[in-house]
């Protein structure tokens, strides 16, 4: 008898870090070698997707987001290249939420960095530049992105560096490019553009079929 086994293929969204044209000395330790995947979750991640109708419909799909920085979902890169995950970290919502994520991170940063994995955190608009930094310090992230389109612009970006830097931290500041062309006049050490999102498959639908371990 054939067993029809019901398997999805992770859907990782694509994240190409480019070194802009500072010196790679201003760089986070390690970044040079930072090969990123997005990894959103938590709780603050289903709160910032409340306008999702098909989320909002799947209670099974915002359990599992809320609860996807489990220490063991880190398994899920096992054998892969993969080294960098960009966290849900801070969207300006309700201080508890926030505060929730942000220890949650931590928590899970903690886990992370055992298997040499760095955290970096998602930040959108709506953010408060100086709680944020300093959350940052907090959960240990090797740095912060920016996606999004921020109200003062690179102000925003401006306001984070000057907040890490009062703190003699070493964090980097990444900015998601809204327009690859940015990529060769950006004045930042390291800037993020977006790759290709796979979507997600389900195999059996693509004609794989897995059977019994004892049949040929």
């Amino acid at each position: 008898m054939i067993l029809r086994v019901r398997m999805l293929i992770v859907d990782l969204a694509g994240l190409l870090l480019c070194l802009g044209p500072l010196s790679p000395g201003m760089l986070a330790e390690g970044a040079t070698g930072w090969i990123p995947a997005r990894w959103d979750g938590g709780p603050l991640e289903v709160v910032r997707r409340a306008g999702d109708k098909a989320l909002a419909d799947n209670a099974a799909a915002r359990q599992a987001i809320a609860q996807w920085y489990d220490p063991a979902t880190l398994d899920l890169l096992d054998g892969t290249p993969i080294n960098c995950l960009l966290v849900t970290f801070s969207a300006g919502a309700e201080p508890g939420v926030e505060k929730q994520q942000q220890l949650l991170v931590k928590e899970y940063g903690r886990a992370a960095r055992k298997r040499g994995i760095a955290l970096l955190g998602l930040v959108y608009p709506g953010a408060d530049p100086e709680v944020v930094a300093s959350a940052s310090d907090e959960a240990q992230l090797a740095g912060l992105v920016l996606d999004g389109i921020f109200p003062d612009g690179a102000g925003f970006a401006r306001k984070l560096e000057a907040a890490f830097r009062s703190r003699n931290s070493t964090a980097a500041v990444i900015p998601i490019a809204q327009d690859p062309a940015a990529v060769r006049t950006a004045k930042v050490p390291l800037l993020a553009v977006e790759g290709v999102k796979p979507d997600a498959r389900d195999l059996a639908d693509m004609g794989i079929r897995a059977g019994p371990s004892a049949q040929p």
